[in-house]
């Protein structure tokens, strides 16, 4: 159950984004530890959120209004589209500009396109 959760590293950033939503689990020392109703949002700077990657995705277009598309290749991969739906006009399949790299697993496709989505709002 573990592989649902956004990685260490990606949650730090985030964190220094400023992502403070509820989350299930965080992470201190390094460790993840499931919240069962305890509120890591009040204790400290050690502790970090580990959201759902469908939580990331959701925060990512409430607060930056970027959309996250994961489509499969006709080689059986897996790639991914982000939408700047401030900015862009909305695509139909099939979507041109996608990401052009062939990911084995949708779950590879969704970290990969939350990290460019990280980069994005950094810029």
């Amino acid at each position: 159950m573990e592989n649902q959760f956004l990685p260490i590293e990606e949650s730090t950033i985030l964190k220094s984004m400023g992502y403070r939503e509820p989350c299930l689990a965080f992470y201190l020392g390094g460790e993840i530890l499931f919240s069962h109703g305890f509120d890591y949002r009040e204790h400290g700077e050690y502790i970090i959120a580990a959201p759902l990657y469908r939580q990331v995705f959701s925060w990512f277009l409430n607060n930056h209004k970027l959309h996250c598309v994961i489509i499969p290749t006709l080689q059986m991969f897996w790639t991914f589209k982000i939408v700047n739906l401030g900015n862009d006009e909305i695509e139909t399949p099939p979507y041109k500009n996608v990401n052009a790299y062939d990911y084995s697993t949708p779950e590879e496709a969704e970290l990969s396109c939350i990290r460019e989505m990280i980069n994005a709002v950094k810029k």
